[in-house]
């Protein structure tokens, strides 16, 4: 597969044309190394495989569908500062849910383990580092995640 993504996605390499059609139903990503895409393209391969999912199927599969990915923008360095900065504001006016009101800040504070002498800035930190990561994935913190047998 990597030796695909090397050679310019050459249809000689794809022995089963399976590379090209999982490759074309994932997103791009503009700093993904050919590494990452490799191993995104054999997880969906390997899902695909495990769930009996015939791959002419994939792109209609409602659970394919669910996992989809809407790039966002990357959030510039100012943005993430005033987040920090929200963060901080709320931690140090008592976790008021009116500077809070998606209520995320609260959620991933919860999750999040304390550390012992943490400061307000380093877990406003913590807290954006979330936040920043799940918006770079596409993910909502009020989705359930679907984890089959966990009902």
């Amino acid at each position: 597969m990597l030796t695909w993504l090397r050679n310019g996605k050459d249809v000689a390499d794809d022995v089963i044309d399976h590379f090209e059609k999982v490759d074309q139903l994932l997103p791009k990503k503009r700093t993904q190394k050919p590494e990452d895409r490799a191993r995104e393209i054999e997880g969906v391969l390997d899902w695909a495989r495990n769930n009996d999912v015939p791959l002419d199927e994939l792109s209609s599969h409602p659970a394919f569908k669910k996992h989809g990915f809407e790039p966002s923008r990357p959030r510039t360095v100012n943005d993430r500062a005033k987040d920090v900065d929200d963060v901080l504001s709320w931690i140090r006016n008592g976790m008021n849910p009116t500077e809070d009101p998606t209520g995320e800040f609260k959620k991933i504070d919860q999750m999040l383990p304390r550390k012992r002498k943490q400061t307000p800035e380093d877990r406003a930190d913590e807290i954006e580092n979330v936040l920043n990561w799940l918006r770079t994935n596409g993910v909502k913190l009020d989705e359930e995640p679907n984890v089959p047998g966990f009902e």
